[in-house]
């Protein structure tokens, strides 16, 4: 049922079609308009680009670099959306059960979600590899089904928290590659370093292990309260949660890497030359 803007959901276990349809029911106009409007924030960047800072669009000189370009600017825009998110985990009350919703949190869950389905399309299209695709895939997936009221504590930092580091690393690397000044890159580059390790893996690891702690609590019966969610989809959940957390592990070696001068950053996908890669965007 569908009243007031709102999924009513099934009393007592919540039914496939509750965890399948229903964030599609309630958020559906929201994430195709969300997808659609970063596409067209993808589609008039370079335009814009060329009218606002001639100079500047002038030094990407192949196509390949100024499609990077736009697509960087698009993630920063969906950043500056998330800060939004970051500051309802910020300020929120804490939830008393798993199933409460927060408020405030749908609409920007929805629009993150769409996000993702822009940045699925894009790696299909652009033809990124069998990597970003799965990511891409998995991040589409992990939001969408996280929509409804389920884990929303959680939701809110990783939709939120998580997704503000790559206004950071996209405005220095777009700084560097349109011969911006190297001096504020490379501070923001520092900046961005600090944030991973403290938001991303510290914290993350943090709130993944909070959250499996919440969900043992709810298999074995001792959260005090039942298990309402398919245990399917909460495996789902857990499998691809923890492999992203171990992958910020990885990428945070990765920098710290490239930063004693031990490594480089891996191919960018749309030039496949070397450059940030999108670990940021992740």
């Amino acid at each position: 049922m569908f009243e007031d803007g709102q999924y009513t959901y099934s009393e007592g276990t919540y039914s496939y079609p509750d965890m399948l349809i229903g964030p599609a029911i309630e958020n559906g106009d929201v994430m195709i308009a969300a997808a659609f409007f970063f596409f067209l924030v993808q589609i008039v960047s370079g335009p814009l680009m060329k009218l606002i800072a001639p100079k500047a669009w002038k030094t990407l000189d192949t196509k390949t670099k100024r499609d990077e370009f736009c697509v960087r600017i698009v993630s920063v825009v969906h950043g500056i959306s998330c800060c939004n998110t970051a500051l309802i985990w910020l300020t929120h009350t804490p939830v008393t059960s798993v199933y409460e919703r927060i408020p405030g949190l749908r609409i920007f869950n929805a629009i993150t979600t769409g996000y993702f389905l822009w940045d699925l399309f894009v790696c299909f299209t652009q033809n990124w590899g069998n990597l970003y695709i799965m990511h891409a895939i998995i991040s589409f997936s992990g939001t969408y089904l996280l929509q409804m009221p389920f884990c929303q504590q959680w939701t809110a930092f990783y939709c939120g928290m998580f997704e503000v580091s790559p206004i950071i690393i996209h405005t220095a690397t777009m700084i560097r590659s349109a011969g911006g000044s190297a001096t504020l890159a490379y501070v923001l580059e520092i900046i961005f370093a600090l944030y991973f390790f403290v938001v991303r893996v510290c914290l993350g690891w943090y709130q993944a292990i909070t959250w499996g702690m919440a969900i043992l609590g709810l298999w074995n019966g001792s959260a005090g309260e039942p298990m309402r969610y398919s245990y399917l989809l909460a495996g789902y959940l857990a499998l691809i949660h923890y492999s992203l957390m171990f992958l910020q592990v990885k990428w945070f070696g990765d920098i710290v890497l490239i930063a004693l001068g031990k490594g480089k950053a891996p191919d960018s996908p749309t030039t496949r030359e070397p450059s940030a890669s999108k670990k940021a965007r992740a």
